[in-house]
């Protein structure tokens, strides 16, 4: 863990000093599509502690033949702790980093707002949107499908996984707005490449440690990955073209965006 804490450390003062320093990001904020989209984060994230259904049979006992077969392909049964842990501690770093390092070449007050709403933003839509789906998405989680006599207590919301959501969401927001507020760097795709590789393997980690199907893995790194894109995308500079913009309507909600 040290030498690979050092392997990053290293990596990320090569990012900072590869960064051109410019007195504008290429992000900004737009009250008229950043209150509702804010809202609608808001109300996704405090809406999945509220809604949340069990399930209304638990099984006596699970078994290997009780999961499809591709996800069985790939399933441990064994609770792995350490390899948890170090799922844990690599998927925090990311989320902790991530909205950092694209600022670092761009340092001032406005640029750290509008990351801030950002991240936010795309934060609360990803952990509100998996919360909902795994509260109200019965699946038991691998290491109990080993025989043993299932508790009304035992974990049941396998699908998707958090984890590699967060940290997708992470690995996708970074390399984002790092490629769009360094189009012409160097270390734009090792940026990118080295990212989403420590985010796969966080996946990898949930799948070996027995937490996590691979389709749970799948769905999380295709949520994760969407809102991490989807938050920076809508922010960007557009010179010669209308902002984004998101508008309540009484039937549902309208995006308007000229590409």
């Amino acid at each position: 863990m040290t030498v690979l804490f050092k392997k990053a450390l290293v990596f990320i003062c090569f990012l900072v000093l590869c960064t051109n320093l410019k007195a504008e990001s290429v992000f900004s904020l737009n009250p008229k599509m950043d209150i509702p989209l804010s809202a609608l984060a808001i109300g996704l994230f405090t809406s999945s502690f509220f809604i949340e259904t069990s399930p209304s049979k638990i099984p006596a006992s699970l078994g290997r033949s009780d999961v499809n077969p591709l996800d069985r392909s790939m399933m441990f049964t064994r609770l792995n702790t350490p390899v948890r842990t170090v799922s844990d501690v690599t998927m925090a770093s990311m989320a902790i980093f991530a909205p950092i390092i694209p600022v670092l070449g761009n340092f001032n007050t406005n640029t750290l707002v509008t990351y801030g709403v950002m991240y936010a933003q795309a934060t609360l839509l990803a952990y509100g949107t998996r919360m909902l789906m795994k509260n109200n998405i019965t699946r038991y989680r691998p290491f109990l499908h080993d025989g043993r006599t299932l508790r009304p207590d035992h974990v049941h919301n396998s699908f998707p996984s958090g984890h590699t959501c967060v940290a997708f969401m992470s690995a996708t927001f970074f390399s984002t707005t790092f490629s769009m507020e360094n189009p012409d760097s160097q270390w734009k795709w090792p940026a990118i490449i080295g990212s989403h590789t420590l985010a796969a393997s966080v996946g990898a980690m949930r799948i070996i440690s027995g937490m996590h199907f691979f389709t749970d893995v799948l769905t999380g790194a295709a949520l994760g990955s969407l809102c991490g894109w989807l938050i920076p995308f809508l922010h960007k500079n557009n010179k010669d073209e209308a902002a984004p913009a998101l508008i309540f309507t009484g039937s549902g909600l309208l995006v308007s965006l000229r590409i």
